[in-house]
């Protein structure tokens, strides 16, 4: 946790650094988020049950009662979380951007600490641009189904973020 929080002040004492240049700005958000669930039955899921992929077959025991006929649901607030997204100042002909955002809601079995979701820096030129940190797994984003909901019944797992070294060419719209 000691290394994220002097990110993030590392990262403010940039943005007072540059705060002068008339190509910076930089933007906090946030949320606080609540989230409340109920299962009819059992699923597979990830995320302690956020991400929900499809119901458990049935399963029957000795006495022919289903197994997985099982109700379920949960309430958590893990998943507040803060951020701060910098644009400018320029390098050579590169617009830079970066971002850096944090969630309470740890990994494993450790709830309720603080998360890195990502940190990363962008260089763009127009039609390249090269992304340098940690976000959205390559296979997450532009390519995932838009719904309303998180429950998109992938059948791997692109719903992660990953340290990368992205390259992207816009070849037109």
């Amino acid at each position: 946790m000691r290394k994220y929080l002097f990110l993030f002040t590392l990262l403010l004492q940039s943005a007072n650094n540059f705060a002068q240049d008339k190509d910076f700005n930089y933007k906090f958000y946030g949320q606080v988020r609540t989230d409340f669930y109920y299962n009819s039955r059992a699923n597979e899921e990830t995320v302690d049950g956020l991400f929900y992929m499809y119901p458990k077959d049935k399963v029957y025991d000795a006495a022919g009662k289903d197994l997985n006929a099982t109700a379920n649901g949960s309430f958590y607030t893990l998943y507040t979380r803060l951020g701060i997204d910098v644009q400018g100042p320029r390098l050579g002909e590169a617009k830079t951007s970066a971002k850096v955002e944090m969630d309470f809601r740890g990994s494993g079995t450790t709830f309720s600490t603080v998360r890195l979701r990502h940190a990363y820096i962008n260089l763009d030129w127009g039609k390249p641009s090269l992304l340098l940190g940690q976000t959205w797994h390559p296979l997450y984003g532009d390519v995932a189904p838009q719904i309303l909901n998180l429950n998109m019944g992938a059948p791997f797992q692109p719903f992660s973020r990953a340290p990368q070294i992205r390259f992207r060419y816009k070849a037109g719209d």
